[in-house]
């Protein structure tokens, strides 16, 4: 139930042959956007033809614009500065809410770009003063009809875009209407708190958080709304990774002590495991009950975020190196590999449930 379907969807692709690894990948709609290194971006169509089955993926893949023959692929201009260039990861690119436009950045002129996807036109923000690290994007908080909880009405209200750099700031920025023209569009929060650059954004409207981490060896939680500074989380090296869950976890990684940290967000460190290699990528489910860790480690795991454990609940053996990971409609684990191959396996939160309670020798009710 848990293998893993690879597929190689470079319009280059040769047998036996390593293509531009995989830095980003996001489904939307029934479509899965995949952009390579060397900057060629495509798009492929997916369904799943019964629930839970195996995901099935168009081949060859539809590549923007024009037809996937090498001489006419299109490639986004990254324009990344030299110390960027060879670390390009997810952490630099998001797909807008409509699916309109792939924000990325990590460009040389400080700026992050705004690229249409119909037609691949780049259009740069520039408001920081040095380059642009990592970039973080939240959508709509769901709110009930029949609520009546008043503090609703003091979250964030729309998506919301927060770019950090070697700056040492956090810019947050409104990215609901995304018909406003981009170069109109100024910061509606500036967060201030580092004393050095910034390597990593995440950010979790539902308790409207937006969280930094920085090569100060420090992880700072402010409030979205307020644009207030909340409470430091103090490490031993700096802080590569940074994720929030819903239920109020917060989970970082420092890639000098190959180190996973869980916090709560009122500050207190719940766990530390050590010795889990050197990890490109977090990623928590919408439910906010696990989270997804992959790299060079040779393995993607499933780990809980309950228990105050981060217990792994699954794993897969994936190699070579991790660049890149989404949820496809919350049922699939689409994973980007180093040497261009897309792998694809099921993403069943019950079953990783299930496998806990039988480590855990808990029953169930």
């Amino acid at each position: 139930m848990f293998a893993i379907r690879a597929w190689n969807f470079h319009p280059n692709y040769q047998p036996l042959v390593p293509q531009p690894p995989i830095v980003f990948l996001q489904s939307y709609q029934g479509r899965l956007w995949m952009l390579f290194q060397d900057g060629v971006l495509t798009k492929t169509e997916y369904s799943a033809k019964q629930k839970k089955g195996p995901l099935q993926l168009e081949t060859p893949p539809a590549t923007l614009p024009g037809a996937p023959k090498p001489k006419n692929v299109k490639r986004i201009d990254l324009l990344s500065s030299k110390e960027m260039a060879f670390q390009l990861d997810q952490n630099k690119y998001a797909l807008s809410p409509d699916g309109s436009s792939i924000v990325a950045c990590g460009q040389w002129d400080n700026s992050f770009n705004f690229v249409k996807l119909n037609s691949l036109a780049v259009t740069p923000v520039i408001e920081h003063t040095d380059v642009v690290t990592a970039i973080a994007l939240d959508g709509k908080v769901y709110i009930p009809k029949t609520s009546d909880f008043k503090a609703y009405k003091f979250l964030p209200k729309g998506n919301k875009l927060a770019t950090v750099s070697m700056d040492c700031t956090c810019l947050a920025w409104d990215v609901t209407d995304m018909n406003k023209p981009v170069k109109n569009r100024k910061p509606e929060k500036v967060f201030y708190g580092h004393d050095e650059q910034l390597t990593c954004v995440a950010m979790c409207l539902d308790l409207d958080l937006v969280a930094t981490g920085s090569k100060d060896s420090t992880a700072i939680l402010f409030n979205y709304t307020k644009g207030q500074y909340i409470r430091t989380l103090k490490h031993e090296s700096e802080v590569s990774l940074i994720a929030i869950s819903k239920w109020g976890y917060v989970v970082t990684y420092v890639r000098q002590e190959m180190a996973l940290y869980l916090w709560s967000v009122n500050g207190e460190l719940l766990n530390k495991i050590q010795g889990v290699g050197l990890l490109t990528s977090l990623l928590i489910d919408k439910q906010g009950q696990f989270i997804t860790t992959g790299g060079e480690v040779g393995y993607v795991s499933v780990r809980t975020l309950h228990l105050n454990s981060l217990k792994i609940a699954f794993q897969w053996k994936v190699t070579p190196k991790v660049t890149s990971m989404t949820l496809i409609d919350e049922e699939y684990l689409a994973v980007g590999l180093d040497d261009g191959r897309l792998y694809v396996m099921l993403y069943d939160p019950l079953t990783f449930v299930d496998l806990l309670r039988k480590q855990l020798n808990i029953k169930s009710v």
